[in-house]
């Protein structure tokens, strides 16, 4: 006698198969130590620092901009 036949929808649970996430690769990326000088003295208008916030297994992510020479900081969930 087969147990999941007798259950109230007559089917065998199913398990949903889990996400992989694998890593991407960057191209055309500088590190944060190889930026112009200028952009440290905060004079040029235009200049903007990004984050990327992950949420769980890469579903929702938070991006924050801020203005380097204003200090406005912007953010989006997507």
């Amino acid at each position: 006698m087969i147990f999941y036949q007798e259950l109230k929808h007559g089917k065998s649970n199913q398990r949903r198969s889990t996400i992989k996430v694998t890593p991407v690769a960057h191209f055309n990326r500088k590190h944060i130590h190889e930026r112009p000088a200028v952009i440290e003295q905060r004079k040029r208008i235009g200049d903007l620092e990004t984050d990327l916030i992950l949420g769980k297994i890469n579903k929702t992510a938070v991006i924050v901009l801020k203005k380097r020479i204003t200090l406005i900081t912007m953010v989006d969930k997507s």
